[in-house]
């Protein structure tokens, strides 16, 4: 948003590292011109993350499948096949993640 030097210069003052309380934003809004809705951000409520978001339980279940694999697979004699699969879970994660984060939802989680 650009406004313009005066404009700023004129707003009510919030200190550097201050706090701008709630008795003052209708205040701030109204030098602005902007409308002010009461409470409008609060943080998110509601269920936690990980039963808003399958796709984040589903990418940590595969990381935890893999480092479950890569633990055996290590460990246990002629098992070793397990570590890499454990491995290639792990990696498999790793780009189901970054999917999701380039190409995952553009809409706010409500």
């Amino acid at each position: 948003m650009a406004f313009a030097k005066t404009l700023v210069k004129d707003a009510p003052s919030i200190d550097t590292d201050g706090v701008l309380v709630a008795e003052q934003e209708p205040e701030v809004f109204a030098h602005y011109e902007l409308e002010y809705v009461p409470g409008a951000r609060r943080a998110p409520t509601g269920p936690p993350l990980i039963r808003r978001s399958p796709m984040l339980a589903l990418v940590l279940l595969l990381i935890l499948v893999a480092m479950v694999l890569g633990i055996i697979g290590a460990v246990a004699k002629g098992l070793f096949y397990l570590l890499v699969i454990g491995v290639v879970v792990f990696v498999a994660a790793l780009l189901v993640a970054a999917l999701r984060v380039r190409y995952g939802r553009r809409h706010p989680v409500r």
